[in-house]
């Protein structure tokens, strides 16, 4: 007769294994690509198990994904791989370390604590990650002149005030961004008074004033003390002292400057003579005439000046 027998089996999906070596440290704000594989040569997929304070996960536009840093501390992944319809599933974890961003610091090479209008000076900043550096004038740029070169910036001094200089690096993805200033003075150009002259002077005469500014700027004069005894006034481009009575006379020379050149002022004293008394001698005189004599009359100054006659009492004819 007939006859049958049966069996039965099972058959099970593949086994499949994952593969992960891959750098495991990231810097906050900054990405790494994850890159564990699948034997299967399938689709691997991954999701946070602890520390998602940390970080993310993050698909790109072409389907990988990234593990990006967003505070320091440990992450821990999981890489999955969900199976098919000819693999089993699997999974694998892995550990991250999120690191904090290194201090960047910048140092100043050269810089200045003051300037004087005219001068000029080259800065430069230096980044402790090497970065590159850019300049800004944070104050005073109207009072300076600047070009950038090669990491570093010259400064040409054009008015006086107070000017800031501030040096700026980027990040990286391992340092965070770095800002230092420093802050100069810009002086004004000093300038000096010549002042050589005859300080001596008779009531009555006059002597111009004659100091002299080295920046070439105009000179004014004031009387300080002995306002009584002269006075000081304009002629055309000059300034002329006029003696009123003996004594002595302080005159302040002054340059009051401008936007360049500070003030200056300097002061002499001048000595007022009083007028020294003359006298007239006569050389020829006569005690008596008779009408129709002819007589030469003679005086002569002590102080050797001409001598002018005339007659005051009588009736004589003069040649």
């Amino acid at each position: 007769s007939a006859a049958t027998s049966s069996f039965s089996f099972t058959i099970k999906k593949k086994q499949q294994s994952l593969s992960w070596s891959q750098e495991t440290s990231v810097y906050v704000g900054s990405s790494l690509s994850l890159s564990a594989m699948a034997s299967s040569g399938n689709k691997v997929t991954y999701e946070i198990r602890s520390g998602s304070e940390y970080g993310e996960i993050i698909a790109d536009s072409t389907g990988s994904y990234l593990l990006h840093g967003t505070h320091p501390g440990e992450i821990t992944l999981v890489a999955r791989q969900s199976g098919d319809s000819i693999y089993e599933g699997a999974e694998m974890s892995k550990s991250f370390s999120i690191l904090a961003l290194e201090q960047q610091t910048l140092s100043w090479m050269q810089k200045t604590d003051t300037m004087v209008i005219g001068d000029s000076i080259v800065v430069e900043a230096v980044s402790s990650a090497t970065l590159p550096i850019t300049y800004t004038i944070t104050k005073g740029a109207e009072l300076v002149r600047t070009s950038v070169a090669e990491g570093r910036m010259s400064v040409v001094a054009l008015g006086s005030g107070i000017v800031e200089v501030t040096a700026q690096s980027g990040s990286d993805y391992m340092h965070s961004a770095a800002t230092s200033s420093f802050s100069f003075t810009i002086k004004k150009k000093q300038q000096s008074l010549s002042w050589s002259q005859e300080t001596s002077v008779y009531v009555g005469s006059s002597l111009p004033l004659s100091a002299m500014a080295s920046s070439g700027l105009e000179v004014t004069y004031e009387i300080t003390s002995g306002n009584t005894l002269a006075e000081i006034t304009r002629e055309g481009d000059g300034y002329i002292f006029k003696a009123l009575q003996e004594g002595t006379v302080t005159v302040a020379a002054k340059q009051s400057g401008n936007e360049t050149y500070d003030s200056v002022a300097i002061s002499r004293e001048f000595t007022i003579l009083a007028l020294n008394a003359q006298k007239v001698n006569w050389t020829q005189k006569a005690d008596t005439m008779h009408v129709g004599d002819n007589f030469i009359f003679k005086a002569m100054s002590s102080a050797s000046l001409p001598i002018a006659y005339r007659v005051i009492q009588g009736t004589v004819c003069c040649g």
